[in-house]
């Protein structure tokens, strides 16, 4: 018997699917009791563990948070922060309003004032938090707490608002696929309900698939694809993806990326530092510019599928 993606044409359902002006939430709502095979994973999960992700207090010390923020960023790339001063309810509280809105009243153009204004406010402190982990990270990389700044001009550069609806088959679905951020690094927020998973214990297309559980009150910081590329491969940016855990809730999150300022256009070049180059570790990738990086990111994929087009040839 021929299998279901050879008889089953996804481009025609997802075709269709578009043009119903219909939504997952849709679907959802709408009783169904198994998912179409349109939103079915080809991919086998088997059961996962736990990964414990080293939690970074802020209220310590700038000098006894960069040991813990080096560790974490040059193994599984991930990092908890906690006594941060945010409060993200708010926010993720508006996130979760405007996608359960009636879907006339969904307008991506034009956010409802309650939801803009709880966002805005957010953002604005958030980016704040990002320029204290900028300084982290760029102090753990031992170039100094301002260096990372001073060649990529960080700042909050995107904001993603996710909602994922409960599912009637959630370990036939996933939220997110597998993939990278292309970020110098990425701040999230996320309600309680879970589902992010990171590869751990291996390269792109290997490793273990672990959970890694919300902490409560915490944000969660992720090494990205540029800040990979400019610490010379010293930092770990590692595959992640979310997975539907609840036939009953759904689940919010925010993303914050933190990227280098695009101001500058194609006259900033980056690479890897020039203190992280020596004799014994060369440089790993060429120079590049951010308009470059995110055309090869979406020409050649996610991780090392784009990253390695800058790769240097080592003797």
């Amino acid at each position: 018997m021929a299998g279901l993606a050879e008889v089953y044409d996804y481009a025609a359902a997802l075709a269709e699917f578009d043009a119903s002006r219909s939504t997952v939430r849709d679907l959802v709502e709408a009783g169904i009791a198994s998912m179409p095979p349109l939103f079915i994973s080809t991919t086998n999960y088997p059961p996962t563990d736990i990964l414990a992700i080293p939690t970074v207090d802020l209220s310590l010390p700038f000098s006894s948070s960069v040991p813990l923020v080096a560790a974490a960023a040059r193994t599984c790339g991930f990092f908890h922060v906690t006594n941060h001063g945010i409060d993200a309810g708010a926010a993720l509280s508006a996130v979760r309003a405007f996608h359960e809105l009636p879907p006339a009243a969904a307008d991506f153009g034009r956010l409802p004032a309650a939801c803009r204004d709880a966002l805005v406010e957010y953002l604005r402190c958030i980016e704040e938090l990002g320029k204290k982990m900028a300084r982290l990270l760029s102090e753990a990389l031992g170039v100094g707490a301002e260096r990372l700044d001073t060649a990529t001009q960080v700042e909050g550069w995107l904001m993603a608002c996710n909602y994922y609806p409960p599912c009637p088959e959630p370990s036939r679905v996933e939220g997110a696929v597998e993939h990278t951020d292309p970020s110098l690094f990425t701040v999230l927020a996320q309600d309680g309900i879970g589902g992010l998973q990171v590869r751990i214990n291996g390269g792109d297309n290997d490793g273990q698939w672990v959970d890694v559980p919300p902490v409560p009150g915490a944000l969660l910081v992720n090494v990205g694809d540029v800040l990979k590329l400019v610490s010379n491969n010293e930092y770990h940016s590692v595959g992640h993806r979310v997975m539907i855990k609840s036939t009953q809730d759904a689940r919010a999150s925010l993303a914050v990326f933190f990227n280098p300022a695009m101001s500058g256009g194609d006259s900033n070049l980056l690479g890897p530092l020039q203190e992280l180059i020596t004799s014994e570790k060369p440089a790993m990738c060429r120079s590049f510019t951010m308009t470059e990086f995110m055309d090869y990111r979406r020409k050649f994929g996610h991780g090392k599928l784009s990253t390695d087009q800058f790769r240097v040839a080592l003797e």
